[in-house]
């Protein structure tokens, strides 16, 4: 059925119209001779049906040598079409120039995004992409998004990783920086940023003051920058001679640190929730005075306000108009049972002590502590964790202080 629909349509058809006596005669006879015939309607003249294009001639021979009459009502199909399109050239010459005209346009680059950048400018970015293919109209064809991204790592690096995506007109390129340690200028010490309980110790250039075990303080020195190295005999003498040297202290140093979360929780808590009444406040703004238009509603002793604001700048001052919603609030007693408050409480001081645990550290040991006593209206809880973790941050060395 499908191909038949098909054929029709490249074919051509037409809905004609027969006039006369006994049209059914027609059709027969037409039958006969293979024409082939559908939709076939009965009108008040006659009857009306479709035909292909190319039976049309031998259905007009019919009707002129038996005496009827034949009307074409409607032509459709691709040769009807095609002769009103020959008719419209510059249409169709418009149209293909059209496509064309748009197929070009979106084989080019007109938009670049650049995502993931914080401390490298954009700018740059664009510019080691255009060094390698990627800019503003560049064709895609042409484009190697493989090259334009080993090309653009070679060119930055503070760059880790970098991924280009085309998609239609608009490029992406997606970035990740390096994340480098804050590395000081001129000499330094490595010292103890928070307390703790030495677990290793990793000299790369200076001298370690401390040793596993040992405990530090916040602000100790782990790693000196001022090297004294081994005594040596100097001059007739034979007296030894102290060279210290100072150098940029580097290494790691990994202790057993403690962290802390405080939770609470009361039997009985006070909750602020909206009661879902509201009123609403239109004043009309004029340079000279406020008028208020429209105000509905009470006033609440607890509220949200919400005020929008309209207005236009003019020689004589602002118009406009300011509409103030209000909504009210009561604050409602909750009840807990006692396991629900340590439950609470626990939570909160869980995700205290998630907020203060760095990203870098290895949690060896952790537990909850309950402060408070049955009989206290309110559950305290306290939650901490032993992580061993880099606790060294450079110093810089005061060069002055120590000259003296």
């Amino acid at each position: 059925m499908l191909n038949a629909r098909w054929g029709n349509f490249l074919g051509g058809f037409l809905t004609v119209a027969v006039k006369g006596k006994y049209p059914e005669k027609l059709m027969n006879l037409a039958l006969a001779r293979g024409i082939f015939l559908w939709d076939v309607k009965r009108t008040p003249e006659g009857i009306c049906f479709r035909i292909r294009n190319s039976a049309y001639q031998a259905l007009q021979n019919l009707t002129e040598e038996h005496g009827f009459e034949l009307e074409v009502i409607n032509t459709e199909g691709f040769p009807f079409y095609r002769q009103v399109l020959q008719r419209r050239r510059m249409l169709m010459w418009g149209a293909g120039l059209f496509v064309l005209a748009l197929y070009l346009l979106s084989s080019f680059i007109w938009v670049i995004e650049v995502n993931g950048n914080v401390n490298l400018s954009t700018e740059t970015i664009l510019k080691a992409a255009a060094r390698h293919g990627l800019y503003e109209g560049a064709m895609k064809w042409n484009l190697a998004k493989t090259d334009v991204e080993d090309g653009i790592l070679k060119d930055l690096l503070q760059l880790s990783y970098v991924e280009v995506n085309i998609k239609g007109v608009k490029a992406q390129i997606k970035v990740v920086e390096k994340v480098l340690p804050n590395q000081p200028e001129g000499p330094c010490h490595i010292v103890a940023r928070k307390d703790g309980i030495i677990e290793s110790v990793l000299v790369l250039k200076g001298q370690a003051l401390v040793k596993e075990g040992e405990t530090v303080a916040k602000g100790d020195v782990l790693i000196s920058g001022i090297v004294f190295p081994e005594t040596r005999l100097d001059g007739e003498d034979g007296q030894g001679v102290m060279h210290p040297q100072i150098v940029t202290a580097q290494g790691q140093v990994k202790a057993r640190v403690w962290y802390e979360g405080y939770g609470e929780c009361g039997l009985t808590t006070q909750k602020s929730v909206f009661t879902g009444r509201s009123a609403e406040r239109i004043v009309l703004v004029t340079p000279w005075a406020r008028y208020t238009l429209r105000e509905c509603g009470e006033k609440f002793n607890q509220s949200v306000r919400n005020q929008k604001s309209y207005t236009l700048q003019s020689p004589w001052g602002k118009w406009g108009w300011v509409t103030t919603v209000s909504r009210e609030k009561e604050t409602i007693t909750l009840s807990h049972s006692p396991d629900e408050a340590l439950d609470k409480a626990r939570g909160q001081a869980l995700e205290r002590l998630k907020r203060k645990l760095g990203s870098g550290g290895k949690v060896v040991d952790t537990g909850m502590k309950t402060l408070s006593c049955p009989a206290d209206s309110v559950v305290r809880v306290k939650a901490y964790a032993e992580v061993v973790e880099e606790i060294g941050v450079p110093q810089p060395i005061n060069l002055e202080a120590n000259a003296r």
